[in-house]
């Protein structure tokens, strides 16, 4: 009887000692903070400066809940060092644009989790300046953007939320499409013309846009002919400005592909994206986009080199004894 006594004390002792093993092994050390994290990383140090020269920092560590959109220091060197230094050396602007980097809630999945975000193929969140961050899941290439920047790592622990690794910087929106496109000296014409065909309400009328903004120089390089033309038909004016942006999509350079095709406000005809394979270069239709990824409030704007004319509005044009040579 005291044998099976102790058989059985040893028993419960060997037990006892499994199942702490087993506790030891699959309890996972807490993360540190944002700061002790990115530095185990490596990779981050620029960032962590800027964040720090930003006056960020501290808020980040102690803040409840935060979400980072943190750039390696590859990325920071790929930003252009002109574009960095007006960044760096002014302290209003690096907290607007660290700022944006931040967002005070934990935000761990990117992924569309609502209804109405699942429809538009991305999600919105607001960074601690409160202006929005486009998540775009780019599913063709299997690419994830936040703000047109490739997210190339995600939800990465930290004491209180996550960071996500981005492969460059995300610029903030200076205002909506419509107030972007107007404030830009070389898009006049296709400022002046939205407005006067009243289309300008059905962009402000929509969260989501892409839009192709055709510079004044393109206009201008329209023959007289075909300028006449679409003065004095209003309908064809509004068919030519319509096949120049795309409602409930919002479509970066890092999302484009060759071939891809977009579909225009109106239009029964097709905008697609053609890319040169060596320069990296974008052209949409027949026309080069000269500066990509302008981010706006409501969508964004790449700027082009040829004002885009649909198949119906040429073979009316035709018709009436114009080319467009």
């Amino acid at each position: 009887m005291m044998m099976l006594g102790k058989v059985h004390a040893l028993a419960l002792l060997c037990l006892a000692s499994v199942m702490y093993q087993t506790t030891m092994a699959t309890v996972t050390p807490m993360p540190g903070n944002i700061k002790t994290e990115l530095t185990k990383r490596g990779g981050f140090t620029q960032f962590l400066g800027l964040l720090k020269d930003a006056g960020l920092l501290d808020t980040l560590i102690t803040a409840d809940n935060i979400t980072v959109f943190a750039p390696t220091d590859a990325a920071l060197a790929r930003v252009p060092a002109d574009q960095l230094a007006a960044i760096t050396g002014n302290h209003t602007e690096l907290q607007r644009i660290m700022g944006y980097h931040a967002v005070l809630e934990d935000v761990r999945s990117l992924n569309n989790d609502n209804g109405r975000v699942r429809l538009l193929m991305f999600k919105v969140i607001n960074s601690s300046n409160d202006l929005p961050i486009m998540i775009n899941p780019y599913k063709k290439i299997h690419t994830l953007a936040a703000e047109g920047v490739n997210i190339t790592e995600r939800a990465i622990r930290v004491s209180n939320g996550y960071f996500h690794v981005l492969g460059g910087i995300m610029i903030p929106p200076q205002g909506d499409v419509m107030e972007i496109v107007a404030a830009n000296g070389g898009l006049t014409s296709f400022t002046t013309l939205l407005k006067s065909t009243g289309l300008v309400d059905v962009i402000d009328s929509h969260d989501y846009n892409t839009v192709f903004a055709p510079r004044d120089a393109a206009f201008a390089r329209l023959n007289s002919e075909v300028s006449k033309f679409l003065l004095s038909d209003l309908d064809a004016q509004i068919d030519v400005l319509s096949f120049h942006f795309s409602l409930r999509t919002i479509e970066y350079s890092v999302g484009m592909f060759h071939g891809e095709i977009l579909h225009p406000y109106r239009i029964n005809a097709t905008l697609m994206m053609f890319t040169d394979f060596v320069t990296g270069d974008i052209t949409v239709n027949t026309a080069n986009i000269v500066q990509k990824d302008i981010s706006a409030t409501n969508g964004v704007i790449h700027i082009i080199d040829e004002v885009l004319i649909p198949p119906g509005v040429l073979l009316k044009m035709q018709d009436n004894g114009i080319t467009t040579g």
